[in-house]
């Protein structure tokens, strides 16, 4: 997969306007490799000026935090979900960058579908109409009679 930086030529596209009427006149629209270039700072975000660690070295972390009897399975099952995630390229950059930080032994599964804009939505959907979700919810009650400690029931032992 090539990459912006190496070749930005790649990732030009002029776009023909000429079958709409634009109140400027205008007839073509060049886009440069800085729609690519934006998610960049996703993976490295120092391009963004920013000191945190990237995309994939996080998801590593949080693998790599998990008991070791399970950790393959999570390499090989990881989903992507939101409006970022469409760019793209992002899965396939994704997996590559992740092979680079896990030995060669274990298997990266990126699941890129094709429904995953509406992914968070659909999940929020789907847990509110559990039987159990009531059970769930916190009320405006018990959150003002004992604050932020309420929250302590859904901590993982």
């Amino acid at each position: 997969m090539a990459r912006c930086s190496e070749d930005a030529t790649l990732f030009t596209a002029d776009v023909d306007l000429e079958p709409y009427d634009l109140p400027d006149g205008t007839k073509n629209m060049k886009f440069s490799s800085a729609r690519f270039r934006c998610c960049e700072g996703l993976f490295d975000p120092e391009a963004w000026g920013v000191d945190n660690p990237g995309i994939h070295k996080l998801i590593h972390k949080a693998i790599q935090t998990c008991s070791i009897d399970v950790r393959r399975q999570m390499c090989r099952s990881i989903y992507l979900s939101g409006g970022v995630t469409m760019t793209p390229g992002f899965a396939e950059r994704l997996q590559l960058e992740l092979a680079k930080l896990f030995p060669k032994s274990m298997v990266i599964q990126v699941h890129a579908s094709a429904e995953r804009y509406h992914a968070a939505y659909l999940g929020a959907c789907i847990l509110a109409s559990l039987n159990a979700f009531r059970q769930m919810c916190i009320s405006r009650e018990d959150f003002t009679k004992y604050g932020p400690g309420c929250l302590s029931r859904w901590e993982m032992q």
